[in-house]
């Protein structure tokens, strides 16, 4: 008696390999670029305005290079895009913010500032003040005019938180706003280098306030 073949085992599909990237989340296209774009701000704030690209971006975002390309189709776009939004950041979420009101001129410029400061600290905003210093003394053709088109917005509120002060008779009458408003934004740059050189918030806001006051009352 002939015994019956013994059944062959079904072979289990083997899993297919794994390629390295998990594929992205399904976003609408403003949500994406969205994603892209504080992606592109931390890249830049990392990386360097000169040394980002769209690969670094494709793999920091879990998204293919392509889909970076169709947001930002060249460099220069994907620079103007991440300058833009750090200008918009800092002029209307900062320096806007902190000078509305009706406190002293002093006081809302010293509260820019020290805004400033505490900005550099903040876990999701100091991308965008790393971004800044770097742009701010990045003299090159492509983003120079882009800075200067943004710290001229910056100086116009500043001039307008002086003149208030001199009509309030806070501010004497020989300051200058324009002069003023110069030498008071660039006291952003001593900032940075004071948070990056790891300066106290206290001494940092002791500075700017002596500084600030003996302009004020010089």
């Amino acid at each position: 008696m002939k015994t019956a073949p013994a059944a062959r085992d079904k072979k289990t599909p083997s899993p297919r390999p794994a390629t390295g990237r998990s594929r992205a989340s399904r976003l609408t296209p403003e949500a994406r670029k969205a994603q892209l774009l504080e992606t592109a701000i931390r890249v830049f704030a990392e990386e360097g305005i000169g040394h980002s690209n769209h690969s670094q971006i494709a793999s920091r975002a879990g998204v293919s290079l392509p889909s970076v390309f169709a947001y930002f189709p060249t460099h220069e776009d994907l620079t103007r895009a991440v300058l833009q939004e750090v200008s918009r950041f800092m002029l209307k979420e900062l320096v806007e913010a902190t000078q509305q009101g009706t406190g002293s001129a002093q006081a809302s410029i010293e509260n820019t500032l020290i805004g400033f400061a505490d900005m550099i600290d903040h876990p999701q905003h100091r991308n965008y003040a790393r971004v800044w210093f770097d742009w701010s003394t990045a003299i090159r053709e492509n983003t120079w005019p882009l800075y200067l088109e943004h710290h001229i917005k910056v100086l116009k509120v500043f001039e307008t938180t002086i003149r208030r002060g001199k009509a309030a008779g806070e501010v004497p009458k020989s300051v200058n706003e324009k002069d003023a408003a110069w030498v008071l934004v660039g006291v952003g740059h001593m900032i940075a280098h004071m948070k990056f050189a790891g300066e106290t918030k206290l001494r940092i806001a002791r500075t700017i306030d002596q500084l600030v006051r003996s302009y004020f009352h010089a």
